[in-house]
């Protein structure tokens, strides 16, 4: 029998822990992405020269997680 797997990304933002599960790593991602367009204004996320962040160059910056879970398996993150 195959093992179900969602894929639970976390990003740390906005003063906020971004939380979204998605059945690729992919789907994951990008929903966590779509909010952070959303809401990002002119006061940042800002690099240390005052620009404003990227999504990818935020993910990078704050560590992106993007944990593997298998259904019915208990995780300890």
């Amino acid at each position: 029998m195959a093992v179900l797997t969602v894929y639970l990304a976390q990003l740390n933002v906005f003063g906020y822990e971004l939380t979204a599960i998605g059945r690729t790593r992919e789907e994951a991602r990008s929903a966590i992405k779509g909010v952070y367009e959303k809401n990002q204004d002119h006061h940042g996320p800002l690099d240390d020269s005052g620009n404003m962040r990227t999504f990818d160059d935020y993910a990078e910056y704050a560590s992106l997680c993007i944990h593997e879970m298998p259904i019915g398996h208990v995780e300890w993150l």
